[in-house]
């Protein structure tokens, strides 16, 4: 049987590695914010995606269109998994999430 002791040093541990793992994905995958800071980071040029999104190198970008657009007002689209760019329209839950990441 475990001492008291030994049981909270191994809890300081667990919560230590914790800890650093959660460090570690931030570093590797960036900082984590909700939509309002995903549009900023849009109308900044920049393209954005959600962690909690299934397919893999899926992001979203916005396009505004210039003189040789035929579309006349910008519009959010889509890179999907299979390396397609579509029209994207946001979910209740993609603008209420708070695991949006710059890509």
């Amino acid at each position: 049987m475990i001492g008291l002791i030994e049981w909270l040093s191994l809890q300081s541990r667990i919560a230590i590695e914790k800890f650093e793992d959660n460090k570690i994905k931030e570093k590797f995958m960036g900082e984590r914010f909700e939509m309002g800071e995903a549009l900023t980071r849009l109308r900044a040029g920049k393209k954005v995606q959600r962690e909690g999104w299934n397919g893999k190198g899926m992001w979203i970008a916005l396009q505004v269109p210039d003189e040789h657009s035929k579309m006349s007002l910008p519009y959010l689209y889509m890179k999907t998994a299979d390396d397609k760019l579509v029209p994207w329209l946001a979910s209740q839950t993609d603008i209420l999430a708070e695991d949006w990441r710059e890509v």
